[in-house]
């Protein structure tokens, strides 16, 4: 199993403070150490991991060392989240490829009618390349995705009693 855990706007919650940049390396490693790195934690923030160290009092070996505890660094902007999702996140080695791709050629006709829908904005995957890139998603679950974010950001700006 994989449980990942998304904390949003960490940048926010760290600031300038070298403390709380600290703190979240700690808990990083923690939860790594005592899940045996099943547990994921996914930090967004409005500026990459470097600058948010850079605004921070850090000083050159703490910000090594930091750096070194997030081993993937994922630059997105808005528009291709699903693209980097697809080819960095997702990403299948060659025995998960043989697999999946034997699957979806046994399994083709049952997929189809699985993720048949009425509407437009649902679609079914458009052939197997979709379908290796995707699993274990479905392409239209990217948009889903990224429209209830979009949802809870209005939420957050608005607050929850003007609901």
């Amino acid at each position: 199993f994989r449980l990942i855990f998304l904390v949003d706007e960490v940048s926010q919650y760290i600031g300038s403070s070298t403390s709380l940049l600290l703190n979240l390396e700690t808990i990083v490693e923690e939860i790594g150490i005592s899940c045996d790195n099943k547990v994921w934690l996914v930090c967004t923030a409005q500026q990459d991991l470097k600058n948010l160290i850079d605004n921070t009092d850090t000083r050159g070996a703490d910000f090594g060392k930091i750096l070194a505890r997030f081993e993937t660094r994922i630059s997105l902007q808005s528009q291709d989240a699903s693209y980097i999702t697809k080819m960095r996140v997702l990403a299948k080695n060659s025995d998960g490829i043989g697999l999946l791709t034997d699957f979806y050629k046994k399994s083709k006709g049952d997929i189809e009618n699985l993720f048949t829908f009425d509407h437009d904005l649902y679609h079914n995957y458009d052939d197997s390349e979709d379908y290796l890139l995707t699993y274990p998603f479905i392409s239209y679950q990217f948009r889903l995705i990224s429209s209830f974010f979009s949802f809870t950001n209005v939420i957050k700006a608005s607050g929850f009693r003007a609901l």
